[in-house]
């Protein structure tokens, strides 16, 4: 059954799409993405608090290996959102271990920052001087960027050789050129690179520069009201192979 506006070619490309991204597949990724974020800052926090040391943090924060001996011995104090199904352990503690490389630093000496309540004055009169937290946002490069644009191409040829469309380098700048194929192209590149995290690939901060793309307003502020949902790969893919045949004929 078509759903409301939908086509049958539409349909059509719907069933081909399962051939790059399985919905459950996605699911079942964004939920390991979900647990280890919530686990990585819990574990920084643990460090802000003093209940864990910076170098226990930081080597199972590191290696996979390690990760999975702390998080067995522990499993049962950490936070149940944080923590995955057992025999999930593996796969998750792969892709936890690729946070510090892809998004965060962990520092040991953060120092301090000026806090402003509710950040609306930071003159000296009304903010103040408080510790830094240990884990920290990477700042972004432009080498950082020039790489997350290189793998939205890369992202768009794959949906190109899957749907078995002739791809020159115009096509492809021509859905890079709007803020819709970007943000298209972002999505099925982090789709990509959430299958090589469970196996501990880390590709760099790169990554955090998709995420950014699709996760953040185009003002370039956080949208805290966004929520990563297994649909949004799907639809993402359809709207690429739209534009790749449409282009062609």
């Amino acid at each position: 059954m078509l759903s409301q506006g939908e086509t049958t070619s539409e349909k059509k490309l719907k069933e081909k799409l399962a051939m790059l991204f399985q919905i459950t597949e996605l699911q079942a990724l964004i939920d390991l993405q979900q647990r280890s974020y919530r686990l990585l800052r819990w574990v920084a926090d643990g460090v802000d608090r003093g209940f864990l040391s910076f170098s226990t943090a930081h080597r199972h924060s590191s290696l996979p290996g390690s990760a999975q001996e702390w998080l067995r011995e522990h499993y049962q104090n950490i936070p149940e959102n944080a923590r995955p199904d057992p025999h999930e352990v593996e796969r998750f503690c792969a892709f936890f271990t690729t946070y510090l490389t892809n998004s965060f630093d962990l520092h040991q000496a953060p120092g301090q920052r000026r806090y402003s309540p509710d950040a609306h004055c930071f003159c000296p009169m009304c903010s103040w001087l408080v510790d830094a937290p240990h884990l920290q946002t990477k700042k972004l490069s432009n080498r950082d960027k020039r790489r997350a644009h290189n793998l939205r191409i890369t992202a768009i040829k794959h949906v190109a050789v899957d749907l078995g469309e002739p791809l020159e380098d115009q096509g492809i700048q021509s859905i890079l050129d709007t803020r819709d194929g970007t943000v298209d192209a972002s999505l099925i590149a982090y789709g990509f690179d959430l299958r090589k995290r469970i196996k501990g690939i880390a590709t760099g901060p790169a990554i955090l520069s998709l995420w950014r793309s699709f996760a953040w307003h185009e003002s370039g502020s956080p949208n805290p009201e966004f929520e990563l949902q297994a649909e949004m790969f799907v639809q993402a893919e359809l709207q690429v192979r739209h534009r790749l045949t449409n282009d062609r004929h």
